[in-house]
């Protein structure tokens, strides 16, 4: 990552304070983040009441989320409890979660039922991150949705 003011000298940011929106952030591997998905759609850690409530999005209007603005729930809200839920397309649900740190920007999101997955991190090469028409081209790859 640069040097803020300037300079291309890699920083060390391996003993970083969480960024203030991360409500419970995650450093894992992409296998493990792909397992402890599957396990938790597939209803393998929380009680039945619990589950239910991963998968209860408020139907409200979206406010201010940038990535929100694809497919026929584009306007809507898309958090439950603990999970994030994508409609790129009709008939395509997708559920899981994005982050970002300095130096990584990843997701894990599956089907519903858990029979298709992706689990991605990219390195930025920039202060914004990864663009979104870039996250989404990988995930339009692994759950076969249309180009932007």
């Amino acid at each position: 990552m640069p040097r803020p003011g300037g300079g291309s000298d890699p920083v060390d940011v391996t003993r970083q304070s969480p960024w203030p929106w991360a409500e419970g952030g995650m450093v894992s591997t992409a296998p493990d983040l792909e397992r402890f998905l599957s396990a938790l759609l597939r209803g393998e850690l929380l009680p039945p009441a619990r589950q239910a409530e991963l998968f209860a999005v408020p139907d409200v209007p979206n406010f201010r989320n940038q990535n929100c603005g694809l497919g026929p729930t584009a306007d809507r809200a898309r958090f439950s409890t603990g999970l994030m839920r994508s409609t790129p397309e009709p008939g395509v649900e997708l559920w899981g979660e994005t982050g970002s740190r300095p130096g990584c920007t990843s997701a894990v999101f599956a089907t519903r039922d858990a029979s298709r997955d992706l689990v991605y991190s990219f390195t930025p090469t920039s202060r914004q991150g990864v663009p979104f028409p870039v996250q989404y081209r990988v995930a339009a790859a692994a759950f076969d949705l249309p180009p932007l």
